[in-house]
């Protein structure tokens, strides 16, 4: 098959072959479309690189061939371009379902890795606990704790390249157990010794109590009669109570009537007082009042004198200036003379 390309020279140049071998694309997409990877089995694992690898190689020859043959024909045609996708095209499906295979056993292999990691460091974290904890344990659980470490067989397939923090982590948690079993033996002592001296203390106050009840005993009876006697006392003291008060009783009534007449005395002598004192307040107003009339009658003529005289003062009228700023003095004047007069005004009405 022939491309002609027409230029301005009128050139005829024969098309370049670009054939992909479809049968070997079918071949591989046959031969792996079943393909189910079988975890842990090395033939499968090789099978899945093997196919990977056909696919990649015929990938990447398709490309080397592509820019080859697009070389001399950049600027006249996209036709290479296009085969090139659809050559692409064809062969990812089948390289997509192996990398998606490949790439789900790659995230198998990291969660099993993940699970060994974190269990190898759980088993560390339980011997770092016992260290952390040591506290809370006996001196018998104790010792047994730091045999089982002293004595563990540190295998390599269990901690693997932990290997080392499970040993230093052991280290540390027989150094805090060894502080441990040295603190809990003496708190074990202090403890042994306060018991003791708690007993001793309790059967100190047995006996205190024992002793108590006697006294209570004693004290109850001295009571009783003491109570006796009181009840003897008191009746003799009601009796005179009794008395007593008959006799106050006499004493209160005979107060209360001498009290009732001094005060009819007292209250006629009162009212008596209360008129005399209304009859010259009376007569001290009326004789203010008269004081008061004769006072303002006298300050008449004065008066008369001093508000004629403001009556000038108001009457007087200011010459006018031909300068605005003298008319202005002026005014002035006269505000302030009749602010004058009407404080006199004033003070002569408050006279």
């Amino acid at each position: 098959m022939a491309l002609t390309v027409n230029s301005k020279k009128k050139e005829t140049v024969e098309i370049v072959k670009y054939n992909l071998d479809m049968a070997l694309v079918k071949k591989l997409d046959e031969t792996y479309k079943d393909f189910v990877l079988v975890p842990g089995n090395k033939d499968s694992e090789a099978m899945l690189m093997a196919g990977l690898r056909d696919y990649r190689k015929l990938r990447l020859k398709t490309v080397d061939t592509h820019k080859v043959l697009k070389s001399p024909f950049l600027e006249k045609c996209d036709f290479l371009d296009t085969k090139k996708r659809e050559y692409l095209a064809l062969i990812a499906p089948g390289e997509n379902s192996l990398k998606a295979i490949r790439q789900a056993e790659d995230d198998r292999l990291a969660a099993i890795e993940k699970k060994r990691i974190s269990e190898i460091k759980d088993l560390i974290k339980d011997i770092q606990a016992m260290g952390n904890n040591a506290y809370r344990h006996t001196v018998p659980e104790l010792e047994k704790m730091k045999t089982h470490l002293e004595t563990m067989e540190w295998e390599v397939p269990v901690f693997e390249e932990f290997l080392s923090d499970a040993q230093a982590a052991a280290y540390n948690a027989v150094i805090s157990i060894k502080e441990a079993i040295e603190t809990r033996i003496k708190l074990d002592k202090e403890k042994a010794e306060r018991k003791a001296e708690n007993e001793r203390l309790e059967k100190i106050r047995k006996e205190q109590e024992a002793a108590q009840v006697k006294i209570d005993e004693a004290n109850r009876k001295a009571v009783e009669t003491q109570a006796k006697l009181e009840e003897q006392l008191y009746k003799i003291q009601e009796e005179k109570d009794k008395l007593a008060a008959d006799k106050q009783a006499e004493s209160d009534r005979k107060e209360r009537e001498e009290f009732e007449r001094q005060a009819k005395i007292k209250a006629g002598q009162e009212a008596k007082e209360k008129v005399e004192r209304e009859k010259k307040a009376e007569q001290e107003r009326i004789e203010a009042a008269e004081a008061e009339k004769k006072r303002q009658a006298s300050l008449m003529p004065d008066k008369d004198k001093i508000l004629g005289f403001c009556d000038i003062l108001d009457q007087v009228i200011p010459p006018r200036c031909k300068d605005e700023k003298c008319n202005v003095i002026l005014n002035t004047a006269m505000k302030g003379i009749y602010d004058i007069t009407g404080k006199i005004r004033t003070e002569i009405e408050d006279l």
